[in-house]
């Protein structure tokens, strides 16, 4: 299911900041209707993510596919990748 927020989670277009604001939405990130789990994939393989938000996301030891998604994004260094 696709939604709006969804949508611009995997647009190459959507800024840096709006992306971060969507990898924090307030729902429950484990709800797999939820669009808080979902942004987060999302942004994280977006290649206009920012630094500082690909970090969160491939830190978060609760999520794999955003750190999956987040170590796959050619924007995140091979320095932080590893750290």
């Amino acid at each position: 299911m696709t939604t709006p927020l969804r949508d611009e989670a995997q647009k190459p277009a959507t800024s840096p900041e709006r992306l971060h604001e969507l990898i924090n939405l307030p729902r429950d990130r484990g709800d797999i209707d939820s669009d808080a789990g979902w942004c987060r994939e999302y942004a994280a393989a977006n290649p206009s993510a920012s630094l500082a938000t690909l970090t969160e996301l491939a830190a978060d030891q609760d999520d794999f596919m955003s750190r999956l998604n987040a170590a796959k994004n050619p924007a995140l260094d091979e320095q932080t990748r590893w750290s």
